[in-house]
C-alpha cells in the first residue's frame, strides 16, 4: 500500500497550512464565537490539565461535557472549581479506566444509556514515562492507555457520532492528543509482538513516543475508513507544544522539574495550560478542519516518515482489533 498520500503530504510541503490563530493563542481565544449550546462532548482525563481546560472551555460556550475518568472525587473537585465561573456549566462525571477494555465497554453502554449524542469525542487522556507495567488485559500500559483505550472507546461511539451528525447536519469529530515526541518511538515505530508485551529491550520514553505515534496512525486509518463510508464524522489529531501536564507524575520530580524550567527558557514549543489546549478545542469546534491531519497550534504541521506509513496504520488498526475483539465487531473497511 506504501505511504499515505491523499490525507497528509506535508512531509514534502515546503510550507505549513496556517489557521489565524498562533502558539499564544489560548483555548478560549480560539473558541470566541462558537456557540455550544445543545451540543455534547465527551473528554478523556477531564480533570487535570489540558483536559480540564478542554472541559472548561467547552462548557463554557455552552456544550454539555461528560468527563470520562478514573476518579470521582478528582472530577467532583474540578467541577466545581469550574462551576465557580461557570455557574450553568453542563457537566457530568461517567467512570472509566482507559487501561481496561472492559471498563471502556461499560462506559460506553452507560454513555449509550443516557441518551444522549455526542458531536465530539476528544481522547486526551495519557500517561509517560513509566516504568515496565501491563494492563489489566495484558497489555503495556503506555499502549493500553494512550492509544488501546481510545481505539476502543472511539469505535463504539462511532454509531452514536454518527447518529449526532446525521441529527444536527454538523460534522460530528474525534479530536486525539499526540506528541511531537511521536518521532522518537522505537526502532520501526511501534512494538507489536505476536506473543504480547516484553520487558526486554524496554524503554518508558520510547513507550511513550511509540503510543504518540500510533495516535496518529489510529487517526489517519480511522479517517479513510470513514471516507470509504462516507460517513458524517471526521478524526484529526494534535500536538499540545511542551505543556507541564500530570502526564508525568511517575517520573522524578527534580528531573521533570529541571527539564521544563529549561525548556520554558528555551523552547520556541513551551506553551501553557490554556495555550496547549487550543488546538485540541479548536479541531473540536472549528468550522472546517482537514481530516486526518496533525495540528500544532491550530495549523497542520509535518509528522515523522513512519506516521505517514498506511501500512504499519493498518498492522496497527488490525492488531488494535484483535486485541479488541471480545468487545467489538470487526470493521471489514479499509478503504483505496
Amino acid at each position: 500500500m506504501g505511504k499515505l498520500k491523499v490525507l497528509n503530504d506535508t512531509g514534502k510541503r515546503s510550507g505549513i497550512k496556517v489557521s489565524e490563530f498562533t502558539g499564544q493563542s489560548t483555548a478560549e481565544e480560539v473558541t470566541k464565537g462558537w456557540d455550544g449550546t445543545g451540543k455534547v462532548a465527551i473528554v478523556t482525563g477531564p480533570y487535570v490539565g489540558l483536559g480540564k481546560e478542554t472541559t472548561r472551555v467547552l462548557a463554557l460556550r455552552g456544550a454539555e461535557v461528560v468527563m470520562a475518568g478514573r476518579s470521582k472525587a478528582k472530577a467532583d473537585a474540578a467541577i466545581g472549581e469550574i462551576r465557580k465561573e461557570n455557574p450553568g456549566a453542563k457537566l457530568r462525571f461517567m467512570e472509566l479506566d482507559l487501561s481496561s477494555l472492559a471498563s471502556v465497554k461499560k462506559f460506553a453502554g452507560e454513555f449509550r444509556a443516557t441518551g444522549l449524542a455526542p458531536n465530539v469525542l476528544v481522547n486526551n487522556a495519557g500517561l509517560g514515562g513509566v516504568p515496565f507495567t501491563l494492563s489489566a488485559d495484558g497489555h503495556e500500559l503506555h499502549f493500553a492507555t494512550n492509544h488501546l483505550g481510545h481505539f476502543l472507546l472511539t469505535r463504539l461511539l462511532l454509531p452514536d457520532l454518527e447518529a449526532a451528525a446525521k441529527a444536527s447536519g454538523v460534522q460530528s469529530r474525534v479530536v486525539t492528543m499526540s506528541s511531537a515526541v511521536h518521532h522518537l518511538p522505537y526502532p520501526g515505530g511501534l512494538r507489536l509482538e505476536t506473543a504480547g508485551p516484553s520487558k526486554e529491550g524496554y524503554d518508558g520514553m520510547k513507550a511513550y513516543g511509540s503510543s504518540k505515534l500510533a495516535n496518529i496512525l489510529f487517526t489517519r486509518e480511522l479517517e479513510w475508513r470513514l471516507r470509504d463510508r462516507k460517513s458524517a464524522v471526521t478524526a484529526v489529531c494534535c500536538h499540545p507544544g511542551v505543556v507541564r501536564t500530570d502526564a508525568f507524575r511517575r517520573l522524578n520530580r527534580i528531573f521533570v522539574d529541571a527539564f521544563f524550567w529549561v525548556l520554558s527558557k528555551t523552547a520556541a514549543g513551551y506553551r501553557t495550560v490554556p495555550q496547549g489546549a487550543a488546538s485540541q478545542v479548536y479541531l473540536a469546534t472549528a468550522k472546517e478542519v482537514d481530516g486526518g491531519e496533525y495540528y500544532m497550534d491550530c495549523a497542520i504541521m509535518p509528522t515523522s516518515v513512519l506516521a505517514l506509513d498506511r501500512d504499519l496504520a493498518v498492522k496497527l488498526w488490525e492488531t488494535s482489533e484483535e486485541m479488541c475483539k471480545e468487545y467489538s465487531k470487526k470493521w471489514e473497511s479499509r478503504g483505496s
